[in-house]
């Protein structure tokens, strides 16, 4: 057995825990048409969690046999729990209220129970529950904290966006089941995960979290038997059907999802999973299920065979006798068996599966079942091997061939081999494989009849046009008669692959087609003529006056779908020309809404440009254009009594073409599309008038619940707009607050956004989450936290004061980087007014010889050497102790010696006319030239 430590690691006592969750009485009244469900989550400080059952929504709701046991609770520890209303339509969850219990592990429970105060503090009935808890044994005490110990749950999340991301044939819900195992830590060592290879998080990013939106708890498990009925059986055939799972498994949960045989679910479940908790797993990778005396008795026992195939990273197969253990702890009973992933027999298993799921003919599952067969003897013939490949492997497999059976199926006469090997091919592209050598029997295909393989072929050349230009101008006739195919995609496709081909001799070719393609009655053919105008562009510039004239034809196009490549074609070749914008101006703006998202961002930042030079700026006064260059200039450029009535000229009445494109844009601030509600947020800064641009807050606030990169441009743009515009972001000071998991990045715009939203009425505040992020783990965060105290301290003298006694207080701790931060921020802080802080200074002084980082160091002489006559004592003994380390310390720190060394000996000559000699000889012998110099 393993555990993560070998002495307590926690300075409390600890104590084995028993939850049992009765009862919620005196419900509120809620609407039962949209919430018939209430259930609770139950968190031990933010170590461990867990989720009840579901039950029906009545005044008095009971739990039966909702108890929840955990080893090694800290006696301090603080337990919360969260009641939530829902239905199992829907996918919003309705939290009624909570509490928290403090130092429960001593708990009595009140004869009335625990109020559940709401969001506002509203009374929501009163919840129930007892503590059972005694000392943790000594075993228990080489574990971490907080070890759940049953009873093991499941619960299956659901997602419908999964399927549409997928691309799953079904009209299903995607699933992934959680189950709590016991004693995880038990059977695992600690593991110290590798980073991941991010391929997949742009698009998958937190996959359980994220696009996983409803959850569905079912109950708990008892026994292997449960399991198999709870989560394997498949009620619409009744029976177990086989399948194939990637699992991961962390500190508490044993986590899985159906891994399908098309490439988009393969990539979002196996790696995009271990991706989104690769600082916790303990261990993962595939299992699948299958009739434990063989394929033929499907109705008998079946058992699980588990694998380390994570597809990211493979664990140690040393472990998997662990993995098994650790199962038959918590599910006796159950059949299981392990393979290490480089196992030959663990693919002929997990092949037969694909091709039973696949439903393919008999003449291939008996082949296969032979195979196998003799898989299982130990025994394996290359004669025997599949003259055809298997149709249904994984398109990432890594033991394919090189492309050579891939070839022979685009060779073939059979359209449904073609259209396979297609899939797998641009499977390979998409994962980020190079398909090149495939150019020649690809392009081959491209005169097919067959639809699905002509329009794959095309999304490859697409690809390969232009590495490979000389074999695709083989095929340039192929193209031409696709632009007058009567398939619109096709059209579409060939244009498409036409303007990739980037060779300058076919320039002319590649004109007459966008010419043609532009008047077509397809708008999608005509989007795509719009996108092949720039690559035309960029392959020959003298063509700017033709498309020029093109691009006026699309931009008065009245199908929405053409107008935003319009624009983006506009933007690429002939951005100056905003005569093209005014006579189709309001016809932009009215449409905006209905464009495509990214449509809708090209033509927001084109209408942002169009609208600061063709509108006057709401915001500049009159005031603004009079203001001379040099203030102390004394001459006027015209008289009083022409200043009014240019004045009265000038009074500024918003043009109606300027409140169009304002009224036109403002509901596209709810946009689900981040980087349209920025561009959005971008055109109020620049042309709302400063009554208007508030609106842009709350919509700009509500992206900072996205995905870390997101956060990161979102915060940069507020830290820029609050410089203009702090007002509109006081309301929202909260949703600055720096969290734990945030990134160094997001972390340092919140602190620039807090610091510049600071003032007299929440300064106390923001100290007060700044002492907290001074004593943050991540020392730069720290730092940072330092200059920021110091900025609001220089912005704000009521603070002043109190930000000086603070810092000098953390020079006190231990921490070389906090003490250098510290020392650097007030010696900045002193210069404001040095004759208010002697003390402060003399204190700093004395620290000289504790700190060590030479910024610091550097400081704390240049404040010697500043105020030396306040500190006329302690000076000349510095300088002795400078003098004597001056060999060992850094350039910087030596610099600061000289100019001390300097300062002394004008006011004080005789008492340190030798120290400063030789302090001069010292760095006149100096290694680095710079301070030779100096001296």
């Amino acid at each position: 057995m393993f555990s993560t430590s070998t002495t307590n690691d926690y300075p409390f006592n600890s104590y084995d825990v028993t939850i049992t969750f009765r009862s919620i009485e005196d419900m509120p009244k809620i609407n039962t048409n949209l919430y018939s469900n209430v259930y609770f989550t139950a968190k031990i400080d933010d170590r461990i969690s867990m989720t009840s059952t579901h039950q029906p929504l009545t005044s008095i709701v009971r739990w039966d046999n909702e108890e929840w046991s955990v080893l090694k609770v800290p006696s301090n520890a603080k337990l919360i729990v969260n009641v939530s209303c829902t239905d199992e339509d829907s996918i919003v969850n309705e939290q009624l209220g909570n509490f928290e219990i403090h130092n429960f592990v001593n708990y009595n429970a009140p004869s009335d129970g625990h109020v559940v105060a709401g969001t506002f503090g509203q009374y929501n009935g009163r919840f129930h529950l007892t503590v059972r808890s005694t000392k943790s044994s000594n075993e228990t005490l080489q574990l971490p904290c907080c070890i759940f110990d049953g009873p093991c749950r499941y619960s299956r999340h659901e997602s419908l966006t999964v399927d549409r991301f997928t691309k799953r044939p079904t009209n299903g819900v995607s699933s992934t089941w959680k189950v709590q195992l016991r004693r995880i830590p038990y059977f695992f060592p600690p593991n110290q995960h590798p980073p991941l290879k991010p391929q997949s998080r742009p698009m998958y990013e937190s996959y359980t979290t994220k696009m996983v939106q409803q959850q569905v708890p079912q109950g708990q498990l008892t026994s292997a038997d449960d399991l198999w009925k709870s989560i394997f059986f498949d009620k619409s055939i009744q029976n177990i059907k086989p399948r194939i799972f990637t699992y991961i498994i962390d500190d508490h949960v044993w986590q899985f999802s159906e891994t399908g045989y098309r490439f988009f679910t393969t990539v979002a479940t196996k790696h995009t999973v271990l991706a989104d908790h690769s600082d916790c797993i303990r261990y993962a990778g595939e299992f699948h299920i299958r009739p434990k005396f063989g394929w033929s008795r499907v109705n008998d026992d079946w058992e699980i065979v588990f694998d380390n195939a994570s597809g990211t990273f493979s664990p140690n197969s040393d472990l998997l006798v662990n993995l098994k253990d650790l199962m038959l702890f918590n599910f006796p009973g159950l059949n299981i068996v392990t393979y290490d992933y480089k196992n030959p027999l663990l693919r002929d298993n997990r092949l037969y599966i694909a091709l039973t799921n696949m439903n393919i003919n008999e003449r291939s599952l008996t082949t296969l079942s032979s195979m196998n067969s003799q898989g299982s003897a130990g025994a394996s013939n290359p004669s025997d091997e599949q003259t055809e490949p298997a149709s249904t492997l994984s398109f990432f497999a890594l033991d394919y061939k090189k492309h050579e059976d891939l070839k022979q199926m685009l060779d073939s006469n059979k359209d449904n081999l073609k259209l396979e090997a297609m899939r797998r091919i641009i499977g390979m592209i998409a994962k980020g494989k190079d398909a090149a050598d495939l150019f020649p029997p690809v392009v081959k295909n491209v005169v097919s009849k067959n639809m699905e393989v002509k329009k794959l072929v095309y999304v490859y050349l697409m690809r390969y046009a232009e590495e490979q230009q000389d074999l695709a101008l083989l095929s340039i006739a192929t193209f031409q008669r696709g632009l007058k195919d009567p398939n619109q995609l096709i059209r579409a496709s060939a244009l498409r692959v036409l303007s990739s081909i980037r060779v300058p001799t076919i320039v002319t070719i590649m004109m007459l087609a966008i010419r043609d393609a532009v008047s077509d009655m397809s708008p999608y053919v005509r989007k795509t003529a719009a996108n092949a105008i720039a690559k035309l562009y960029a392959l020959d510039p003298e063509l700017k006056d033709e498309l020029v004239l093109i691009i006026t034809k699309l931009l008065a196009d009245k199908t929405i779908l053409v107008n935003g490549s319009a624009v983006q074609a506009f933007e690429h070749v002939c951005p100056e020309r905003i005569d093209l914008i005014h006579k189709n101006y309001r016809r932009l703006c009215n449409l905006l809404v209905d464009i495509d998202e990214w449509g809708q961002v090209t033509v927001l930042n084109m209408l942002t440009r169009y609208a600061r030079s063709q509108f006057i700026d709401p915001n500049k006064t009159y005031e603004d254009e009079q203001k001379n260059f040099y203030e102390d200039e004394t001459e006027k450029r015209v008289d009083d009594e022409e200043q009014d009535e240019e004045l009265e000229k000038r009074t500024y009445i918003m043009d109606s073409d300027h409140r169009l494109l304002l009224r036109c844009t403002k509901p596209l601030l709810q946009s689900r599309n981040s980087a349209v509600v920025m561009a959005v947020a971008q055109l109020y800064y620049y042309v709302a008038p400063k009554s208007e641009i508030q609106i842009v807050a709350k919509s700009l606030i509500r992206l900072l619940r996205h995905h870390r990169e997101i956060q990161t441009i979102v915060l940069k743009a507020i830290a820029s707009m609050a410089d203009k515009h702090k007002n509109i972001f006081e309301p929202y000071l909260k949703s600055f607050y720096v969290h734990s998991n945030d990134s160094g990045l997001v972390k340092r715009y919140k602190l620039e956004i807090l610091t510049t939203l600071a003032n007299a009425s929440n300064i106390s505040t923001i100290l007060r989450e700044f002492q907290t992020y001074v004593l943050s783990p991540d020392k730069e965060f720290g730092a940072q936290t330092i200059h920021a105290i110091g900025r609001c301290a220089s912005t704000i003298s009521d603070v002043t004061e109190a930000c000086l006694n603070g810092l000098v207080a953390l020079m006190s701790k231990k921490d070389e980087t906090i003490v250098a931060e510290s020392v650097v921020v007030v010696k900045k802080l002193l210069q404001i007014n040095p004759s208010q802080y002697s003390e402060i200074i003399k204190h700093i002084v004395r620290m000289v010889d504790k700190v060590t980082v030479p910024t610091a160091r550097a400081s704390i002489l240049w404040l010697i050497g500043e105020y030396s006559d306040r500190i006329s004592k302690l000076a000349p003994d510095v300088l002795r102790k400078m003098a004597k380390s001056f060999p060992d310390e850094e350039t910087i720190v030596k610099h600061q010696i000289l100019n001390l060394a300097t300062k002394l000996y004008v006011v004080n000559a005789k008492q340190t006319h030798l120290l400063v000699q030789y302090v001069f000889n010292l760095a006149k012998y100096d290694t680095n030239y710079d301070t030779r110099d100096k001296a």
